[in-house]
């Protein structure tokens, strides 16, 4: 398998699909992961060109994914985007220290384009 363009880990199923439909339909290649232990196996496995990374997930959280992913050589300069319901500041401050973007959801079509488009661009913050 080649490394996708964008890896999604999020819990919710009916999120990832939403996700993966609307990149694959503006030509991305997409994979998915149902939580942060599968996520970071698949990162590692086929590194992505960007992930797209849920706040709140049961099995670990994503700033555990953000740290772990920052702290192997295999998968530390892959841009994140952090995507959340939640508005806490100090998470958003958080995870923007460890270097990744913001997301929050609701993720409309053209806003999720957009802002892979801009993270491939531009990378981490």
């Amino acid at each position: 398998m080649s490394s996708p363009d964008v890896l999604i880990i999020d819990d919710d199923a009916i999120i990832r699909q939403v996700a993966k439909l609307h990149l694959e339909r503006a030509g991305y290649s997409v994979s998915l992961a149902s939580g942060g232990t599968a996520g970071l196996a698949a990162a590692r496995a086929h590194p992505p060109r960007v992930i797209l990374l849920d706040f709140s997930m049961p099995d670990l959280s994503g700033v555990d994914v953000l740290r772990a992913l920052k702290a192997s050589e295999t998968t530390a300069a892959i841009p994140v985007l952090m995507i959340t319901a939640w508005r806490a500041e100090a998470d958003r401050a958080e995870s923007e220290a460890l270097g990744a973007r913001w997301l929050s959801k609701p993720i409309l079509g053209d806003t999720l384009i957009d802002a892979v488009r801009t993270t491939l661009r531009c990378g981490a913050v």
